[in-house]
């Protein structure tokens, strides 16, 4: 059942409209994890050259989803 959900968040999220390439690294968070621990792995990915981060919060799964590229971002 846990895979299952864990299939399901990444099919849900996919690569995003405001990233074509999709997105470098993802990960899974549960939503039970402190706000300290989203910090944390956010400052890490910026320490090893992320240069963008961001995150998303499904209601549905339950879930914490962290994206992350070393692309700049465009200018719009």
């Amino acid at each position: 059942m846990k895979y299952l959900l864990i299939a399901l968040s990444l099919l849900v999220a996919g690569c995003d409209v405001d990233n074509p390439d999709c997105w470098e690294y993802e990960a899974l968070i549960p939503a039970r994890s402190k706000p300290e621990d989203l910090l944390a792995a956010e400052s890490m990915l910026y320490s090893n050259g992320y240069k963008r981060v961001r995150i998303k919060y499904f209601k549905y799964s339950m879930c914490y989803m962290i994206y992350a590229t070393k692309k700049e971002s465009e200018a719009k």
